[in-house]
C-alpha cells in the first residue's frame, strides 16, 4: 500500500518517465555514443600498451622465454638436438 508522501508514475506519466530516462540514456542528440566511446577507448588503451611493450622490449622478452621453454620441452620430451629459432620483433614496429 502506498502512503500519501509515496510517489509512482502511473499511466502517461510512467510512458513519459521512461521516454525521458531513454532521451537521456541515447543523449540529447538521440545518438547513442557510449558504444562507440567504448570502441574508441579500448583502441587508445590497445596503442598504449603496444607501445609500451615495445618501449621497454617486452616483446624481445617474451621471444627470448618462449625460445628456453620450447627447448627445455623438447629436450625433457628425449629429443637431443634442439635448436629453436624466433623472429625477433622488427625495431620501430611501433606505428
Amino acid at each position: 500500500m502506498r502512503g500519501k508522501g509515496d510517489r509512482f508514475f502511473e499511466g502517461k506519466e510512467a510512458i513519459a518517465f521512461s521516454l525521458l530516462i531513454e532521451f537521456f540514456n541515447r543523449g540529447f542528440l538521440g545518438l547513442y555514443v557510449a558504444p562507440q566511446l567504448q570502441t574508441l577507448a579500448q583502441r587508445e588503451t590497445l596503442k598504449k600498451i603496444e607501445k609500451a611493450a615495445c618501449d621497454q622490449e617486452i616483446l624481445k622478452q617474451a621471444n627470448d622465454k618462449a625460445q628456453l621453454v620450447v627447448e627445455k620441452l623438447l629436450s625433457t620430451a628425449g629429443h637431443k638436438e634442439v635448436v629453436v629459432k624466433t623472429q625477433a620483433p622488427t625495431p620501430g614496429s611501433y606505428k
